[in-house]
């Protein structure tokens, strides 16, 4: 049987976002709050920025540091 999805809404730059999944919703809420962080973080260091170039620096900041998390772990340089 599959998981049911919990729904809880999220804000990051000030945006509402509502979304479902399986994972808890304080996960989902401190996943939330890093992105936010880190796109206020990237948003303070390049102002002239647009915001979908923001997002793609913030979604290449978080694989870089899963990436690196994975290869930490035995068998991890395997294909995700």
């Amino acid at each position: 049987m599959d998981k049911p999805k919990n729904r809880v809404t999220v804000v990051i730059m000030g945006e509402e976002y509502t979304v479902k999944s399986t994972s808890s919703p304080e996960s989902m809420l401190r996943a939330a709050r890093l992105v936010d962080q880190m796109l206020r973080t990237l948003s303070g260091r390049h102002a002239s920025r647009s915001s979908h170039k923001l997002a793609i620096l913030t979604a290449l900041n978080l694989a870089h540091r899963f990436l690196g998390l994975k290869e930490e772990q035995p068998g991890g340089r395997e294909e995700i």
